[in-house]
């Protein structure tokens, strides 16, 4: 956040919403993330003679830490280290995560604009961040979110901004909720989700699904399910469900039910699955090849590199494999993998009811996997060998 706007009428409504949902959620701590970046200000004209601003004015009007002597029985820190880079940025916030008091807290996110958009800069959230940081939270955590209004003609713009956060921490649509003072400013609005235990529900009551529409996918799954070959996926909306054809493919890992290590969601079934899950070359835009290949990458001699030219961490974090590997990797999916499709409006909640009812393997969100940081730490070992591989090409 540019000190600039410190204090303006949009922080009565952010510390009004903060302190209210503290009272509401019982929190006791909150953590406002700044993205402090500090702004340049001009000079002072007096009888045509240039002077600089005194530093005490700045340092009284633009203090950042000022906000942690409200009067109120929340302690609130504040994270104030200059937002020049992400990854140590983003290192340093789950630090501090990390390091709270136990008891329930807000983690408040409080860049200058909000969420990115497709070309993202310094006054953006990417979603893979605003993942990584919700992943940190403890159950009782509240995390907030700053969205400023993302045009200025008048268009609806909030539900488009809500949905892309509630995608971008893996929760099903209305899951989030929007705190806001329309009659002080209209163009800032808050989103708010608590982080619940594994066992709870967090679908919103209008998408809780019937056992009968669990029923009909899980029918519709077996009588789909074949080879990539074979497969007949229709260009509609749904989910899907992998499973492997062969046992022990995974040495250390379960294969659970039905051999079933998958399930997903999409808005276009073929487009997903033969697009991009079973497509060479495009393990950076697939979460399930990511893990397959993170998984395998021994046995199948795989080697990762960025998803993309270019110094950015999600495109290491993203990463894909080299030309050789991306194919080996496939015709390991060919020969190793059935797919099972069903075609849903209702895909969002479907998904997520699915996966926690069978809690699939490499289903890494929604079930308390105890896997998970198993295959992470994979992950990350994939990640590290990208970055060193963008290191010795910059070189």
């Amino acid at each position: 956040m540019r000190d600039q706007w410190y204090g303006d009428k949009r922080d009565l409504i952010k510390w009004g919403v903060l302190l209210e949902l503290a009272r509401r959620h019982g929190a006791r701590h909150i953590l406002q993330v700044l993205y402090y970046r500090p702004s340049c200000y001009g000079s002072l004209d007096i009888a045509g003679e240039q002077c600089k601003l005194p530093s005490a004015v700045l340092h009284h009007f633009r203090r950042l830490s000022a906000v942690t002597a409200i009067s109120c029985e929340v302690k609130i820190h504040v994270i104030e280290d200059l937002f020049e880079d992400r990854q140590p940025y983003l290192d340093l916030v789950v630090n501090r995560i990390h390091s709270r008091p136990p008891s329930p807290g807000i983690v408040f996110l409080d860049p200058d604009t909000g969420l990115a958009p497709s070309r993202s800069g310094s006054k953006h959230v990417r979603n893979e961040e605003l993942n990584k940081i919700w992943e940190q939270l403890r159950t009782g955590d509240l995390l907030v979110f700053y969205q400023h209004q993302t045009n200025r003609k008048g268009a609806p713009w909030i539900d488009e901004k809500k949905a892309q956060f509630e995608r971008a921490i893996a929760l099903p649509s209305g899951a989030a909720k929007v705190a806001w003072g329309p009659s002080i400013a209209k163009d800032v609005v808050f989103f708010f989700i608590k982080k619940r235990s594994h066992s709870e529900r967090i679908i919103p009551r209008n998408n809780r699904l019937r056992q009968a529409e669990m029923d009909a996918a899980l029918g519709k799954f077996r009588r789909t399910r074949a080879t990539i070959a074979k497969l007949s996926a229709p260009g509609k909306s749904g989910v899907y469900a992998i499973s492997l054809r062969t046992r022990k493919a995974f040495a250390g890992f379960p294969e659970g039910k039905d051999r079933l290590i998958y399930i997903g969601q999409c808005r276009n079934l073929v487009h997903r699955i033969f697009g991009q899950h079973f497509s060479t070359g495009k393990t950076g835009s697939s979460a399930l090849r990511r893990s397959l290949g993170a998984l395998l990458k021994h046995e199948l001699s795989l080697k990762a590199i960025p998803r993309a030219p270019g110094p950015l961490e999600r495109n290491v974090l993203n990463y894909r494999f080299d030309p050789d590997s991306e194919d080996r990797l496939t015709k390991w999916m060919c020969h190793h993998l059935e797919v099972g499709v069903h075609a849903s409006p209702n895909y969002d909640a479907l998904e997520h009811s699915l996966v926690q009812r069978f809690r699939p393997l490499l289903n890494l969100t929604t079930w308390p996997n105890p896997y998970r940081d198993k295959i992470k730490q994979l992950h990350n070992e994939c990640a590290d060998e990208a970055r060193k591989a963008w290191r010795a090409g910059k070189a």
